[in-house]
């Protein structure tokens, strides 16, 4: 009864509200201080400050709020005057450290400073900006990106400064590390870190994850300068590595990792996950496949659970596996396989986005859900539909299949076809379709579907632009 008045009351309130006319009335200023203060903590404090210009009441709310950020867009205007900026952050970081002194119940967690350009500011300036960040006791969030134009160099950045600090999470971007002469990184309560466009050599790289023991997740996001890369440490669970033109070979090491999603780029990449017997979720994108590399691959990470397979290059594929329980294959015409074998017995979820070229052969008794989108194939000729009708026997074990093509064509098999083939599908009970082009022979479809799946309950024809045909 009570939670039936308080639906009442609030429908209630919601019919006076409509009633009323709301043009120029502050709705933010009733709100909570603290719901104000998480809102204005992911604005820049630039226009944190205007804002505080409004009324009395958002007078001094900026020093309160436990963040400062800060970004000197080009989209501000052509005569922004970016000494004046690196200045007024200054003022703001000493501003902060007065306020504190006077308060001690405020804090600062979150520092993030956005260059798109450092110059004309030196780097003993930003040197300075940064320590006077670090030297707040209670930062935890540092997010740093400096970029350079034209054939200007990176900045450079001494990683000791913010050694010893009680960071749990670092994003940095554009910049240089280098470890030759200067002290190790040494975070101890780092959980998250992410690395793109930065280039380090494999020695700070090391020297960062074999000092950071609290490190759960990691991200790298086309690095430069690595040659033989190692990432080992024992309390990363997440990895993520995406190297747009790099050549190298990733040695993982980290026997608690549990998830990894890795994306090669154009060139040639490799991975070496002998020391990852944890892992249970592992995504592959736009990586040259060695044969063999994939059977190996099962037998080195037992327990995975989670495979996905997009836009990778190979000939032959053989996945031999008793945990898998989610398969994603997505190709591309850059593929060029010959042969896929695929045997899963506790497979649930399968899904297939590409073309039949290939000899595809699955035995996975106990799938639940198969999502498969075929590519439109050049011509419907007799060997299209010898290529689907082998694909589609893969999937006879499947308890519900979404079949989306290009065209109706795709799908309609000829009289001839049907006298002398068997039906692929004779167990399964729902199938979903998904044409992309209108339909112009419905009851050709339809026809073609129930020879598909003559034992069918539920049949369900989505077509373009969205009109749904049930059959039960």
């Amino acid at each position: 009864m009570a939670a039936k008045r308080a639906r009442l009351q609030s429908r209630i309130e919601l019919e006076n509200f409509k009633g009323k006319d709301t043009l120029g009335v502050d709705m933010i200023s009733t709100l909570p201080d603290h719901i104000i203060y998480h809102i204005l903590s992911f604005v820049s404090t630039l226009d944190v400050i205007r804002m505080s210009l409004l009324s009395r009441h958002w007078r001094n709310m900026w020093c309160s709020i436990p963040v400062l950020n800060f970004c000197d867009s080009s989209d501000i205007g052509m005569n922004f005057d970016r000494l004046k900026f690196y200045k007024f952050v200054i003022h703001c970081l000493d501003q902060r450290r007065i306020d504190m002194l006077k308060n001690t119940n405020m804090a600062m967690t979150r520092f993030k400073l956005d260059l798109k350009c450092y110059y004309p500011l030196s780097t003993g300036t930003i040197d300075f900006l940064l320590g006077s960040a670090c030297c707040f006791s209670k930062l935890k969030e540092l997010d740093l990106c400096i970029r350079s134009k034209g054939n200007r160099k990176l900045y450079y950045l001494h990683p000791g400064i913010f050694s010893n600090s009680p960071l749990t999470s670092v994003k940095l971007c554009g910049i240089m590390l280098d470890g030759q002469n200067s002290a190790p990184i040494c975070v101890p309560s780092l959980i998250y870190l992410s690395l793109e466009s930065v280039g380090l050599d494999d020695r700070i790289l090391h020297n960062i994850l074999t000092r950071c023991c609290s490190l759960e997740k990691l991200v790298f996001k086309e690095c430069t300068k690595l040659l033989n890369p190692r990432v080992s440490n024992m309390s990363l669970k997440y990895l993520e590595i995406v190297q747009g033109s790099c050549e190298v070979t990733f040695q993982v090491e980290a026997m608690n990792l549990q998830s990894l999603v890795y994306d090669g780029g154009p060139n040639y990449c490799d991975l070496n996950l002998s020391s990852c017997g944890a892992l249970r979720h592992l995504s592959l994108s736009n990586m040259r496949l060695k044969d063999q590399w994939l059977e190996g691959l099962t037998f080195e990470v037992p327990l995975l659970e989670s495979l996905s397979l997009c836009d990778c290059r190979f000939s032959h594929i053989k996945i031999l596996s008793e945990h898998l329980k989610h398969f994603v294959f997505r190709g591309n015409k850059f593929c060029h396989a010959l042969e896929a074998i695929i045997h899963t017995p506790n497979l649930v979820f399968f899904s297939f986005d590409g073309d039949l070229s290939f000899i595809f052969s699955m035995i996975a008794p106990n799938i639940l859900q198969s999502n498969i989108k075929l590519q439109n194939p050049a011509t419907h000729d007799t060997q299209w539909y010898f290529s689907l009708l082998d694909f589609l026997i893969n999937l006879d074990f499947s308890k519900s299949v979404c079949l989306h093509v290009y065209s109706e064509e795709d799908l309609i098999f000829p009289r001839s076809f049907k006298r002398i083939c068997r039906t692929p599908l004779p167990s399964l009970k729902h199938l979903k379709v998904k044409i992309d082009c209108p339909l112009s022979r419905d009851s050709d479809l339809r026809d073609a579907l129930l020879w598909v799946s003559p034992s069918l309950e539920t049949l369900s024809i989505e077509q373009n632009p969205g009109m749904v045909v049930e059959l039960d």
